[in-house]
């Protein structure tokens, strides 16, 4: 938490407007042993994560990219097996990977208009 403050602030005190992404194929190998992607619970477990940051961060950062590349993670990650974490399920994994990308970037955004856009100004973006 410590990095990611100074790194705002001094964002800022550089007259440059943070946007922050919070997946960038970095999923925590802790959720990835508990199926990543592919666990529905791991909508949840972003939900949780967001509002995290929303509450850290908030105050200083407008603009919140939930998933970086999420047609990319979920094809080439859980469907060709070509990037991290390199699971081949094409027609399977790819397409419950991208549900449950989906799930977690509403569960996001729905957190962030319930609970913190009105007091913060930001935005929530794919």
């Amino acid at each position: 938490m410590d990095y990611y403050n100074n790194l705002i602030n001094e964002l800022l005190a550089n007259n440059i407007e943070p946007a922050v992404t919070l997946y960038h194929w970095d999923l925590p190998q802790a959720l990835q042993l508990q199926g990543g992607w592919l666990n529905a619970s791991v909508a949840d477990w972003f939900e949780e994560y967001a509002r995290l940051c929303y509450t850290e961060f908030g105050d200083r950062v407008k603009l919140w990219i939930t998933l970086n590349e999420p047609k990319e993670t979920s094809l080439q990650g859980h469907g060709s097996g070509t990037m991290a974490p390199g699971i081949v399920g094409p027609g399977t994994n790819a397409y419950i990977a991208a549900h449950n990308q989906i799930r977690a970037h509403a569960r996001a955004y729905r957190a962030y208009q319930a609970d913190f856009a009105s007091s913060q100004g930001g935005k929530v973006v794919i």
